[in-house]
């Protein structure tokens, strides 16, 4: 079971959101990312999807620090959402946070990122790839 956690960092804490897919209805859920990532883990997840708010759709990077916070208190994958924009960030994310893996949506769905270019890249760092 995967879960996905849409997380917003806020007055130097970061806090889960919900209801993220139409702005009028978002709203904070007054949990905290990393003990939500905890929780989860503990109700039986086996790999968490977390999207890093803040970072999403800027492509300016993923949101390292907050993915390293989750993976010190979590035991299961983790993949990296929000902020890829170019082929380096996903190797950062990767070697740097350690995440199993990365997600990207607009970057591919509007050609800016070609996802080939992207493995072979990738495999050029010594990440593992399907290609």
């Amino acid at each position: 079971m995967v879960v996905g956690i849409d997380s917003y960092q806020k007055d130097n804490q970061y806090m889960v959101y919900s209801h993220t897919g139409n702005p009028a209805k978002t709203k904070e859920t007054k949990k905290k990312t990393f003990s939500w990532a905890k929780e989860a883990e503990d109700r039986g997840a086996g790999e968490i999807v977390l999207n890093c708010m803040n970072q999403d759709g800027v492509r300016k990077g993923y949101d390292i620090e907050q993915l390293i916070g989750v993976n010190k208190v979590i035991n299961i994958p983790l993949i990296a959402s929000g902020g890829a924009g170019q082929l380096a960030d996903f190797a950062e994310a990767i070697l740097n946070a350690n995440v199993s893996g990365t997600l990207a949506a607009s970057v591919f769905h509007k050609n800016v990122i070609n996802i080939y270019d992207l493995k072979v890249f990738l495999k050029s760092k010594n990440i593992e790839v399907r290609l």
